[in-house]
């Protein structure tokens, strides 16, 4: 016989005998393929790619493994497929390759395998798969090995049971991604027949998704009466209206890191007739947690004083005079001081007409110029 023919059939009885006849010793081995996360990341960096590896345990060479075809099963609406590594996986070992990510079938095939009659070993890493994450409501989404199909010289049994990955988002908590609301004003003086606007400056992370913010605030209704005002900017919709607070929610197309388009409207109630020290309390109490935003301020407080009609006067110079040995200061109309000074004065403000409030260690006096 041709010896070139002999080794052909000793070739082709040796893999029939190989695959079909011979001794499995693994044969009761149960293969649990898996999914395992790679790489994390933080749904709020330039760059959300989920990197997965399949795993199975340690392939030998009784296990007789000469190749494999696989489906993975993704959801396009959290993710996009972008490709399957090799590189230093069982499926590096490959003659041949093939690889098809379908995004509209939400299903990445592939496969391949060895020419030889030495079977592939390995640690268990089949391949490595990446995604892009593309949920903008940073919500969970799921992988599941579809199907692994080995080659019939294969020993070993494969139970999909353990198939799914469920993958979680998580938002890194960083000090800059923060959501801060600030005052202008700390500290004023209230009239009755004057309105006062709170001016109310947002410090915010530059590349926040914010969409809305629960704003509430805590005040004395008894004493005095206020709005938040809505403008170009800002949406203003009342959630609350409680016995001594507000909650309003605060909604715009896009938070910009800071601003100043936020303002109280707020007067002294006319049938308050004391001089009354209190605050008004601001503080976030809500806002989207899918916004990148991690960190807020704690509250704060603008301080007032109500006005006691006592005394009234044309005069700065005289007013000053009187109160010579104690300290003063000066408001304009919109609460902000204009003027301070210790006892012993030196010389006098020169104020444009229009009205002022004269606060001392005292009392608080209205200041008339016209």
């Amino acid at each position: 016989m041709n010896t070139y023919f002999l080794i052909l059939i000793l070739i082709f009885t040796y893999n029939i005998g190989y695959g079909e006849v011979s001794i499995k010793p693994n044969l009761q081995e149960v293969l649990q393929p898996r999914l395992e996360l790679v790489r994390n990341f933080d749904p709020c960096d330039s760059e959300p790619r989920i990197t997965l590896r399949v795993l199975t345990d340690n392939i030998i060479s009784s296990d007789s493994l000469f190749g494999f075809d696989f489906g993975i099963k993704f959801d396009t609406t959290k993710v996009r497929y972008l490709n399957v590594s090799t590189g230093t996986s069982i499926m590096e070992k490959f003659t041949t390759t093939y690889i098809n990510g379908n995004n509209d079938e939400q299903m990445v095939r592939g496969g391949g395998g060895i020419l030889g009659m030495n079977p592939i070993t390995g640690d268990g890493l089949l391949f490595g798969i990446s995604f892009r994450y593309i949920a903008e409501d940073f919500s969970s989404t799921t992988f599941a090995i579809n199907y692994l199909i080995m080659t019939d010289e294969f020993t070993r049994e494969i139970d999909l049971s353990n198939n799914v990955f469920k993958f979680d988002p998580v938002i890194k908590d960083i000090p800059s991604r923060r959501i801060n609301i600030l005052s202008s004003d700390d500290n004023f003086i209230f009239d009755s027949t004057l309105v006062h606007k709170i001016n109310i400056v947002n410090s915010i992370y530059n590349d926040n998704r914010l969409n809305s913010f629960d704003l509430k605030v805590n005040y004395d209704k008894n004493i005095i009466s206020l709005d938040l005002l809505s403008n170009e900017d800002y949406e203003i919709e009342i959630l609350e209206n409680g016995l001594n607070f507000d909650i309003y929610k605060v909604s715009s197309d896009k938070f910009v890191s800071t601003s100043e388009n936020l303002y109280l409207k707020c007067y002294q109630n006319s049938e308050v007739k004391e001089e009354i020290i209190s605050n008004i309390n601001l503080e976030i109490i809500d806002w989207d947690k899918k916004s990148c935003i991690t960190n807020q301020q704690s509250n704060f407080n603008v301080d007032f004083q109500t006005y006691k009609k006592e005394e009234e006067t044309h005069s700065v110079e005289k007013i000053i005079e009187k109160y010579s040995n104690k300290h003063i200061e000066i408001y304009n109309i919109l609460g902000n001081k204009i003027y301070e000074s210790d006892s012993y004065h030196k010389g006098v403000p020169n104020l444009e007409n229009g009205l002022y409030f004269l606060r001392s260690d005292e009392k608080i006096v209205k200041i008339i110029i016209n």
